[in-house]
């Protein structure tokens, strides 16, 4: 199912809601029915939570707090994992997680109350082992978490995503981010999503060298603004994004 469809469907129950349909519309469907569509991330999330459309290589999210970046990555690791449109069309089997700190990925991105175990319903959700630090879904799909403090410990493994979680707060966020790269070779595109907060302005030391035809996009998350939220109106600075040799395809950002 194509981003278009999730759209024609929210703008659909918006007009039951407008028209005061919408419980009346709820309530006639079936106990499973009713589950899945209270369950389906694409249908409620702002379209600004949605990966952008288009061939991209790196979703950048910048956001203040509370404008949803951390469910925005959660579900998009959901999606990649089970194969769920609009994210993927098959699992991609192997994930990054990558954290500031190994506490900050678990308490945050994985055991939060807008984290990866928490986005899934019980028959969905994988299984976690904080010892191996792994999440692992039933139908073989692997997520693995790393800190952005050992960046050598992402020398090695392979993978087909990454989240790379509030990347500018990160200590050696160049050498991190340069091996992650290096891992991203699963697939005929890897891809990785990047939220990034109140120091997003000094996120985009991601250096820069692509070759070939493909320019960057300025395309992705959005927020509403909230009151006092010094990252309201913060601009992203990209220069160019240095992918282990392979050409940039889009990168989303907010404008």
């Amino acid at each position: 199912m194509s981003s278009a469809f999730w759209q024609s469907l929210r703008h659909g129950l918006k007009r039951h809601h407008e028209a005061g349909r919408l419980g009346a519309v709820m309530a006639g469907l079936p106990p499973a029915a009713y589950r899945a569509l209270l369950d389906c991330w694409p249908l409620w999330a702002r379209e600004s939570q949605l990966p952008p459309a288009g061939d991209w290589t790196v979703w950048l999210l910048l956001g203040g707090r509370g404008a949803g970046k951390t469910r925005a990555g959660a579900e998009w690791v959901k999606g990649m994992a089970l194969g769920l449109p609009p994210f993927a069309l098959r699992p991609v089997g192997r994930i990054a997680l990558v954290g500031e700190t190994v506490a900050d990925a678990r308490e945050v991105m994985v055991e939060g109350v807008s984290g990866v175990l928490a986005v899934h319903d019980a028959r969905q959700r994988p299984d976690w082992s904080p010892t191996r630090r792994r999440l692992e879904w039933g139908n073989g799909t692997i997520a693995q978490l790393y800190s952005a403090e050992d960046p050598d410990s992402l020398r090695g493994p392979q993978f087909a995503a990454a989240w790379a979680d509030e990347l500018a707060k990160w200590r050696h966020a160049e050498a991190t981010w340069d091996m992650l790269q290096f891992g991203l070779r699963i697939g005929a595109r890897p891809s990785g999503a990047v939220p990034v907060g109140q120091r997003g302005e000094h996120a985009a030391r991601l250096d820069a060298e692509g070759t070939g035809p493909v320019e960057p996009a300025l395309r992705g998350f959005r927020h509403r603004d909230r009151p006092g939220d010094a990252a309201s109106g913060a601009r992203m600075r990209i220069r160019s994004m240095k992918l282990a040799g392979r050409t940039p395809a889009r990168i989303g950002c907010a404008p």
